[in-house]
């Protein structure tokens, strides 16, 4: 079953909706707060809606009517001003973006630009392809991107889009790096959005770092606007609004006052006996951590088993 967008999901979701998981778990909204993305259920549990995805919600249903005999409750009509609230709320990458305001472009202009610059070399999957209304063909590294590239077609976030076409130049390690964003986009709006996809957990280490700090440089130099965001959209930017599971975050305070970093063999004893979606969630946990954690920092990818994954204590 396709799961629901959950741009979509904020605007609906109301007391007495069930969410269904892929798990056979059937919970019931009591309370839902749109500000914090937060879900309270009948059961007394509380849930990030970003983590109900992350645990493969696979349907959201209003309840059914009640039996014709109940009178209908009274609904007072909406005002116009409930109803033009209602209906401004939708999906918008400018509101995600980062950066100055932006300058304006055609779409001649955005087709010049991308045209123009280099391509990745190699690298790309072919396998992995999605064909746009104009013709071009994306060719993503993973299957994030395509996840990425099928929501912003569905909330029809852009006039025009094109892939791994600019190079960025950075520098890690001591050595030059080149580094091709995944999404060059032209919004509704004519403004130009540079989009990184990444995985929570792999925002914060120091190599994407460098290159979020190089994408920021040349954005705001062209009059760009950039965003680096996992596939549920959520920002690097705004990480630290988000919540930290309790459990982690003791965990991580623990172990760095213990012995003075938390490392991978930390994260393997955290999630000992969890399963996939759990590890996932933590993974995505930690890296809240160290963006809403300003005395720390990431050494390493915890994406990959490697033994130089490190959260430790910045120097003061």
């Amino acid at each position: 079953m396709v799961k629901k967008s959950i741009y979509l999901v904020e605007n609906e979701l109301r007391p007495g909706d069930y969410v269904f998981f892929e798990s056979g778990e059937v919970l019931t909204v009591a309370k839902y707060d749109g500000d914090k993305h937060r879900i309270t259920f009948t059961d007394g549990t509380v849930r990030d809606l970003y983590v109900i995805y992350d645990n493969f919600v696979s349907d959201i249903r209003h309840p059914t009517q009640k039996a014709k005999k109940e009178p209908k409750p009274k609904i007072k009509p909406e005002t116009k001003a409930a109803k033009t609230k209602k209906e401004s709320k939708v999906f918008s990458l400018y509101a995600l973006a980062s950066g100055k305001p932006g300058k304006k472009f055609t779409i001649k202009a955005f087709l010049q630009i991308t045209k123009n610059a280099k391509k990745k070399p190699g690298g790309a999957n072919t396998e992995k392809t999605i064909k746009l209304d104009d013709g071009y063909v994306y060719e993503a590294d993973s299957q994030q991107e395509i996840s990425t590239l099928k929501k912003l077609i569905s909330h029809d976030a852009f006039k025009r889009l094109r892939g791994q076409c600019i190079n960025i130049p950075y520098r890690y390690g001591g050595k030059n790096h080149n580094y091709y964003p995944d999404f060059i986009i032209l919004t509704q709006t004519n403004k130009i959005i540079i989009m990184e996809v990444k995985e929570i957990a792999q925002m914060s280490t120091k190599q994407n770092l460098k290159k979020y700090d190089a994408l920021k440089r040349f954005c705001e130099k062209n009059g760009y606007l950039y965003i680096m965001c996992d596939k549920t959209f959520k920002p690097f930017e705004k990480l630290g609004k988000f919540t930290v599971g309790s459990k982690v975050e003791t965990t991580i305070d623990n172990k760095i006052e213990e012995k003075g970093y938390f490392d991978y063999s930390d994260f393997k004893e955290l999630t000992k006996g969890k399963d996939h979606n759990k590890i996932k969630s933590i993974r995505n946990s930690i890296g809240i951590y160290v963006k809403s954690h300003k005395n720390v920092k990431m050494i390493g990818d915890l994406t990959f088993k490697s033994s130089k994954f490190k959260i430790v204590k910045k120097k003061k």
